[in-house]
C-alpha cells in the first residue's frame, strides 16, 4: 500500500527521497543531519522506503514516525531504482531530492537553498558537496547561485559525458512537474549506473538550470558490495552507458574526437578494473586458469576487442591501464594475474 496523505496537507516545497537498504548503521546520522535545522521543516516532506531491510533498519526508522510530513514505505527487497520511483509515485513537492541512506546533508546551506527555490522558478540545481578522502573533485566556482544561460547548457552536457563527479542524483535537486511531464524514471532493470541514465535523460529536457557553489552534500565513498555475479551485471551496466553516452553526445551534437576518446577509455578501463577487483575476491587463487575463466564470463563484443587493439591509453600518464589493456589484448593472463597479486601484497603491507 503506498500512502494516502491527508489533503489537508500544505503541499511541500521539496520532498527528499531516501531508499534504505540494511541501514541500521547510518541512517540515524542522515536523518539527524536533516532535522539538525529545523526552520525548513515545515516546506518539506521526507519518504523513507525500507527496500527488504534484514536488519533493524525498520526499527531505527520508526522512531521518527511521528515527525510531521515523514512517511515510511515498506516493501520486499527491490533494488534502488525501483525504491526511488515509487518515492516518485508517492511524492508532492514542486521539487525532488534523492538522498542516499548513509550520507548526511549540510544542513545550514539547506535553509539558504530552500529560500531560493521559493523565489525563483528553477528546472534543475547542481550543488557542491564533500566527500572522504576528496581528491580533485570537480566543483563549481560561481559566487552562492548562477542561472546558466542556454548557450552555457551545453557545457554542463560537456562536462557530464566527460566527469564522472557530476553522476550522482544526490547532489541535484530536480522538479517533479518536467520528471512526470516527461515520464523519467530510473531504469529498474540495471543495478550500476542507474544515476547517469537518469541525469542524461533529465539533462535533455532542461532548458533553466541554477548552478549553486556552496556544498549541500557529504557523501562516503561506500565501495560496491561483492556478489557472485558481479562482473557480469556490472560489465552489463558499462556496456548500457557506453552505447548511451555515446548517443547521448550525439543528440547534443557532441560527437568529436576527444568525446569518442573520453569514452572509449572509460568503457575499456570500466572491463580492466572490474576484472581486478573481481579477481582480488578470489583471495586465494590467483592462477592463470581462473582470472581466464573470469574474463570468458564476460560477454565480449566486437567494440571492446576494438578498443583493446587499439589501447587508447597514454603509456606515460596512464602506465598501469596502458600495460594491462596490452596484456588482456594479448589474453597474457598469468603476468597479467602475477601483477595483480603483487599489487595486492603491496596494499597489505602498507596497511
Amino acid at each position: 500500500m503506498d500512502l494516502n496523505k491527508s489533503k489537508s496537507n500544505p503541499t511541500p516545497l521539496l520532498t527528499i527521497i531516501i531508499p534504505i537498504y540494511n541501514g541500521e548503521l547510518s541512517i540515524d546520522k542522515c536523518l539527524e543531519s536533516i532535522f539538525r535545522n529545523l526552520s525548513y521543516l515545515e516546506r518539506i516532506e521526507i519518504i523513507l522506503i525500507n527496500d527488504g531491510s534484514n536488519d533493524n533498519t525498520l526499527n531505527v526508522i520508526n522512531k521518527y514516525s511521528g515527525i510531521k510530513n515523514l512517511y515510511i514505505l515498506s516493501q520486499e527487497n527491490s533494488g534502488v531504482s525501483i525504491s526511488r520511483n515509487r518515492g516518485l509515485a508517492n511524492a508532492r513537492g514542486k521539487y525532488v531530492w534523492f538522498i542516499d541512506s548513509d550520507d548526511l546533508v549540510i544542513s545550514k546551506n539547506i535553509d539558504w537553498l530552500i529560500n531560493k527555490l521559493e523565489s525563483d522558478d528553477h528546472e534543475w540545481v547542481l550543488f557542491n558537496f564533500l566527500r572522504e578522502k576528496q581528491k580533485n573533485a570537480f566543483r563549481f566556482n560561481f559566487e552562492d547561485i548562477k542561472v546558466l544561460k542556454e548557450d552555457e547548457i551545453k557545457d554542463i552536457v560537456r562536462i557530464f559525458i566527460e566527469n564522472n563527479d557530476l553522476n550522482s542524483v544526490c547532489t541535484k535537486i530536480f522538479s517533479r512537474k518536467l520528471i512526470l511531464k516527461n515520464n523519467i524514471r530510473f531504469t529498474e532493470d540495471m543495478k550500476y549506473g542507474e544515476d547517469r541514465l537518469f541525469n542524461l535523460e533529465y539533462l535533455k529536457k532542461v532548458t533553466k538550470i541554477a548552478v549553486v557553489s556552496r556544498d549541500l552534500y557529504f557523501y562516503n565513498n561506500n565501495q560496491l558490495s561483492a556478489t557472485n555475479n558481479f562482473t557480469y551485471e556490472y560489465f552489463q551496466s558499462e556496456r548500457i552507458k557506453y552505447n548511451y553516452m555515446k548517443n547521448f553526445a550525439a543528440y547534443f551534437d557532441l560527437n568529436n574526437n576527444q568525446i569518442e576518446r573520453v569514452l572509449s577509455k572509460r568503457y575499456v578501463s570500466a572491463f580492466v578494473s572490474n576484472i581486478e577487483y573481481y579477481t582480488l575476491l578470489q583471495k586465494k587463487n590467483f592462477s592463470k586458469k581462473s582470472l581466464k575463466k573470469i574474463i570468458e564470463e564476460i560477454p565480449y563484443d566486437s567494440q571492446l576487442e576494438k578498443l583493446l587493439k587499439i589501447n587508447l591509453f597514454d603509456p606515460r600518464k596512464e602506465p598501469y591501464f596502458f600495460i594491462l589493456n596490452y596484456l588482456l589484448e594479448k589474453k597474457s593472463y598469468k603476468l597479467i594475474s602475477s601483477i595483480w597479486w603483487f599489487k595486492s601484497q603491496i596494499k597489505i603491507l602498507r596497511r
